[in-house]
């Protein structure tokens, strides 16, 4: 009664922040729980360096994409444009950024990319629209149409997260847009007159902008003026290759790219080296016949690099300084579609409609 009385007694203002308070942690109770209701979770034997694999109830992961200087993943499935942000250490999904409705759900989402501090998280579409969510607050600073028709394959952020390079990629538009992520403005863009572009990334340090056309031309560029510096023509292998992905070496002193030939279907890993203009020879693999790279990614301690095959269904993981293979991981259910690093190097998450944490200290 006493309690009431004071209650009663407080200004009209405390009283309704008061009041919106509890409302707000109320429903955030409902929701938290709603979440972690919302995925299934399934301990696997298949290999004993598994940490956890999480399957969630009716969705086909796709993309896992660690944030950077945290314990969590974005996650993208097959015919959804919403993204799951998935707390690894729980194995519970914390929150959904649920795309605005201007995006069809059957198209589903093309590329996911973290800005280097973790902050920001840009999203695209298979009909041209692209997003860039605050985590801070979970909602999209922006929601833009970048172009009139078509997908958007590539996103791609400088490392002090004010700029992204957004690709599209088709033979009517040959270029790489470089937007202003704080006012959404056009800086400039990257034309060939001749190929379309399949993506662009920054190197680490910003000094070099990397970009791969569709039949396998890698091009570097100046990282801030974006001048043409070198073009790479002895990978592409006389164009007959098409290219896949590519990621740099996190002292920017090398770029690894995948090449696939258009007839046979095989590929060929590669790292070239900025400081020499010199390729190495093709990383090798313990298969006789051909590899057929889906997906690549550098560790951030600069130690391994990491692929998938999608015709074996396996990742292969080499030491980046003496160009071996120091590890096979198998027994996936599909082809490997996403490989990424936790910040320190220790974890590497996989999907292949299930999310896969490896334990990469274990190794031996």
């Amino acid at each position: 009664m006493n309690a009431n009385r004071r209650l009663y007694n407080l200004p009209i203002v405390v009283r309704c922040n008061l009041l919106i308070i509890i409302v707000l942690l109320t429903v955030s109770s409902l929701v938290g729980f709603y979440l972690r209701a919302s995925m299934t979770i399934k301990n696997s034997t298949s290999y004993t360096n598994v940490v956890n694999a999480m399957q969630t109830s009716g969705k086909f992961a796709l993309r896992a994409l660690w944030r950077p200087y945290h314990n969590q993943l974005a996650v993208t499935y097959s015919e959804s444009t919403n993204i799951d942000i998935v707390d690894v250490s729980t194995k519970t999904v914390q929150g959904t950024l649920v795309t605005p409705s201007l995006v069809a759900p059957a198209l589903g989402v093309s590329d996911v990319a973290w800005s280097l501090d973790g902050t920001l998280l840009a999203s695209s579409f298979e009909d041209n629209v692209v997003n860039v969510w605050d985590l801070r607050n979970a909602v999209p600073i922006y929601s833009r149409t970048i172009f009139n028709k078509g997908r958007v394959p590539s996103l791609s952020w400088n490392p002090d997260g004010r700029k992204l390079a957004v690709t599209w990629g088709y033979d009517d538009d040959r270029s790489v847009l470089i937007w202003d992520v704080a006012d959404g403005s056009l800086l400039t863009s990257i034309e060939d007159e001749l190929r379309a572009f399949k993506w662009g990334i920054w190197s680490p340090n910003e000094q070099l902008f990397a970009t791969a056309t569709w039949d396998g031309m890698y091009k570097l560029w100046d990282g801030r003026f974006y001048n043409l510096l070198i073009s790479i023509p002895e990978v592409a292998g006389a164009e007959q290759s098409s290219t896949r992905l590519a990621t740099w070496s996190p002292d920017s002193h090398h770029l690894a790219g995948v090449n696939c030939i258009h007839t046979s279907g095989s590929c060929t890993i590669w790292m070239y080296d900025v400081d020499n203009k010199t390729l190495s020879e093709p990383l090798q693999y313990d298969y006789e016949s051909s590899l057929r790279a889906a997906q690549l990614s550098w560790s951030p301690d600069g130690k391994y690099l990491g692929a998938s095959d999608e015709s074996r269904q396996v990742v292969y993981i080499w030491d980046v300084f003496t160009k071996t293979l120091v590890s096979t991981l198998s027994d996936f259910s599909n082809p490997v579609t996403s490989i990424s690093w936790s910040s320190d190097s220790q974890h590497l998450a996989l999907a292949d409609g299930t999310l896969h944490i490896w334990n990469i200290s274990t190794k031996n």
